[in-house]
C-alpha cells in the first residue's frame, strides 16, 4: 500500500469508534514480540496537560543527548505526528510498512481493532525497530483499559483529574481518577499534578498497593513565582531535597509551569540512575521544548490565536488567562466542539471575553452540529453567527477584525487543526471565498 492507501485504511477503522480494553491490543503486541516492553517508558494519564508535559519529558531527555520517542494524540496536522523520534514525524514509508505488517497480523489472527489501538501498536514497533532509549506515552483516553497501559512504564505521570469522557470513564471525579490511577504499577515512581485532597487519596492508595512512591505538585515538589515574561514564562522549581531552580518556558498559560514542573520532577527521579539527565539539560529542554495550538498566537494585527481546550476545566483556564494578559479591542472567537462536551457551559465562559461568536464545526464524525447549538443559546446581547466550514469562518472573522482586535479560535483539537491548514506561516487565510455575504445567518 502506498501512504493515500495506508492512511485511507486506517482511516476506515474509526467508524469502530472507542473501544476500551486490552485484550485485541495485548494479542498484536505479542504476535509482534512485545516491543513494548524493550523499551524504557514513561507513561502519562490526565484530563488536562497530558501532550504538553509529555512535549516537555520529551525535549528534556533529548537535550541529554538520548533518542526519544513521543506518541501523542491527537494530532493536528497530520497522523504522522502521533509518532516522532527526536521530534521528527514517522516517514511515509515507514508508516507504510507498519501499517501492512498490523493489517496482515490482524486478518491471520482474526482481531477487530481500533483506530487508537493500530496508532498505538504501530509506536510500540517503530519506538522498539528505531532502538530509542525512552519513549514517552500519553494516553488516549483514561489509563486502566487505554491500549498505552500495556507498557511497563519507569514513570508514571498524572497530570490532573476534572469530568471529561463521562461515559467511557465514569459520571464523577473520584471513578475517573481510579480509571488514570491504572497506570501506576510496582515499582515504578508516580509524578502527580492534582490538588484535590479526596483524588489525591484514590492515589496515595493506590501507589501504597503497588509500591510506588508518589511525589505529588504542592506536597513534595512546588511551582512557585510564575512570572510572563516576552518569550514566555518563568517559575520556580523547589522540591523536598531544597533543591531550587529559576526555569523558563516558551509556553504561556500558568498551567504550562505547573506541567513543566511535573516533568522537572519526572526527570530528577529518572536522574537518580541515569547521569546524563543533568540540571543544564533540564533548562535546556525546558527552553527549547515545541507544542504547538496550545495558546499558539500565530499572527498580529489582529491577533491570531489557536487553542485545543476542548473541556470546561481548560475553557476555564484558557478564558481566564486571556482575559488578565491580553489587551484587544474586540475578541472574536470561532468555536467548534465535539458531541460529548458541556458545550453550553464553555460557552458561557466563552462569551465572557468575547464580542462576537462565531459557531463553526468541524469534519469529524464526533463534532456537534453547529447550527443545532443555536436554538439551545439564550438570547445574548452578542452576535452569535453560524459558518459550517472552519475555513471560511476563520476568513470571515479576520477579514471583519481591526488590527487591535482578537481573533480565537478553539473548542476542539479538530477545530484548531483545520483552522492551521487554512491559514499560512504568517497566520494570513488562504481560504478563497465564494460569492455573495461573508458570514452564515446571525443571532
Amino acid at each position: 500500500m502506498n501512504y493515500p492507501d495506508s492512511l485511507n485504511y486506517l482511516n476506515s477503522l474509526s467508524p469502530k469508534g472507542i473501544r476500551l480494553g486490552l485484550e485485541n491490543t495485548g494479542k498484536l503486541l505479542r504476535h509482534f514480540g512485545d516491543p513494548h516492553l524493550k523499551v524504557r517508558s514513561i507513561h502519562i494519564a490526565g484530563t488536562n496537560g497530558k501532550g504538553s508535559t509529555a512535549a516537555f519529558v520529551e525535549s528534556i531527555l533529548r537535550a541529554s543527548g538520548y533518542r526519544v520517542g513521543l506518541y501523542t494524540s491527537p494530532h493536528l496536522i497530520d497522523f504522522r505526528e502521533r509518532i516522532q523520534i527526536n521530534r521528527a514525524w514517522i516517514s511515509e514509508e515507514t508508516f507504510c510498512h507498519w501499517a501492512e505488517q498490523i493489517r496482515q497480523a490482524t486478518d491471520n489472527l482474526k482481531l477487530s481493532i481500533t483506530y487508537f489501538e493500530f496508532a498505538t501498536v504501530m509506536a510500540f514497533l517503530h519506538f522498539q525497530e528505531q532502538k530509542v532509549d525512552y519513549s514517552v506515552l500519553e494516553t488516549g483516553m483514561g489509563g486502566r483499559l487505554d491500549a498505552t497501559n500495556l507498557c511497563q512504564a519507569e514513570v508514571s505521570i498524572i497530570t490532573n483529574i476534572s469530568l471529561d469522557h463521562s461515559q467511557y470513564l465514569g459520571e464523577d471525579l473520584a471513578a475517573i481518577a481510579k480509571e488514570k490511577a491504572a497506570i501506576i504499577k510496582s515499582p515504578s515512581p508516580v509524578i502527580c499534578g492534582e490538588k484535590n485532597n479526596i483524588i489525591l487519596q484514590i492515589f496515595k492508595e493506590n501507589s501504597l498497593r503497588n509500591n510506588s512512591k508518589l511525589f505529588c505538585l504542592e506536597e513534595e515538589f512546588f511551582c512557585q513565582n510564575i512570572l510572563n515574561i516576552p518569550e514566555g514564562q518563568q517559575f520556580n522549581f523547589q522540591n523536598s531535597d531544597a533543591r531550587p531552580g529559576n526555569f523558563k518556558i516558551p509556553l504561556s498559560g500558568p498551567w504550562q509551569a505547573e506541567n513543566a514542573s511535573l516533568a522537572i520532577a519526572c526527570c530528577l527521579e529518572l536522574q537518580k540512575a541515569d547521569e546524563k539527565i543533568s540540571e543544564d539539560s533540564i533548562r535546556t529542554g525546558l527552553r527549547t521544548v515545541s507544542w504547538e495550538g496550545r495558546l499558539e498566537i500565530t499572527r498580529r494585527s489582529p491577533t491570531l490565536i489557536l487553542d485545543c481546550a476542548h473541556n470546561l476545566e481548560s475553557v476555564k483556564q484558557m478564558t481566564s488567562y486571556l482575559k488578565a494578559n491580553f489587551k484587544f479591542n474586540k475578541c472574536r472567537t470561532l468555536f467548534g466542539v465535539m458531541k460529548d462536551k458541556p458545550y453550553l457551559q464553555m460557552i458561557d465562559f466563552i462569551l465572557d471575553i468575547s464580542d462576537h461568536l462565531i459557531l463553526t464545526q468541524p469534519k469529524s464524525e464526533r463534532s456537534l452540529d453547529a447550527e443545532s447549538i443555536l436554538k439551545e443559546l439564550p438570547k445574548s446581547d452578542k452576535p452569535i453567527d453560524f459558518i459550517r466550514e472552519i475555513p471560511y469562518a476563520l476568513y470571515t472573522a479576520l477579514k471583519i477584525s481591526e488590527p487591535e482586535d482578537l481573533v480565537l479560535v478553539t473548542g476542539s483539537f479538530y477545530t484548531v487543526s483545520e483552522a492551521k491548514q487554512s491559514i499560512d506561516k504568517k497566520g494570513n487565510s488562504t481560504f478563497n471565498p465564494p460569492h455573495g455575504s461573508l458570514a452564515g445567518p446571525a443571532r
